[in-house]
């Protein structure tokens, strides 16, 4: 900046200029990327489903997974500690040399109720999901719906959209509206 400018200016009157205006240095928040295609694509869900009725809305289990590292990467971390602590276990950041330490957790809702939370140790394949899917639906039905008699031919054509989903084909037997990814 300097090199453009015919009076040079210090980095303390820039910060303190900056200061002034409101600006200061912060730690940036992380928050997940979204593509300007997945904002079309949530844009064009709300849309469609903007008329839906309380009743639809009833009717809805909304899942969703998430993924949580057990030894996260912090960077450089700093701690205080004497010099005769320097092993001692709470001054030491543990180390994974496996995997990347992390649980996996699905569940659902639905308008009346929370439904069973399924803890998977590390990362899944799409093949692996599904057959979770297989061993949970109907339990997860029956739990989010127990007023209602969910029979078998229903959890089936749940699971059935929810691989079709996966593998990138639609079933027509059931009326199925998957929200874009990436979203909340």
């Amino acid at each position: 900046m300097n090199v453009v400018l015919t009076n040079p200016m210090s980095t303390k009157r820039i910060r303190r200029e900056l200061h002034k205006q409101g600006i200061s240095g912060r730690a940036a928040i992380q928050k997940p990327f979204i593509s300007d295609a997945k904002t079309c694509n949530r844009k064009k869900w709300c849309l469609s489903h903007k008329a839906w009725t309380m009743e639809q809305w009833n009717t809805v289990i909304w899942s969703d997974m998430s993924c949580f590292t057990l030894f996260p990467t912090y960077g450089r971390v700093y701690i205080w500690r004497t010099p005769s602590q320097p092993y001692n276990t709470d001054c030491l950041l543990p180390r994974v040399k496996h995997g990347r330490g992390s649980v996996m957790v699905l569940s659902a809702i639905t308008w009346f109720s929370v439904g069973p939370m399924i803890t998977l140790q590390g990362y899944i394949k799409a093949k692996e999901y599904v057959n979770i899917l297989a061993d949970q639906v109907h339990s997860m039905v029956q739990a989010l719906f127990p007023n209602s008699d969910v029979s078998s031919k229903t959890t089936k054509l749940l699971f059935t959209q929810l691989t079709s989903s996966r593998t990138g084909f639609l079933t027509t037997r059931m009326n199925c509206h998957i929200s874009p990814g990436q979203s909340p």
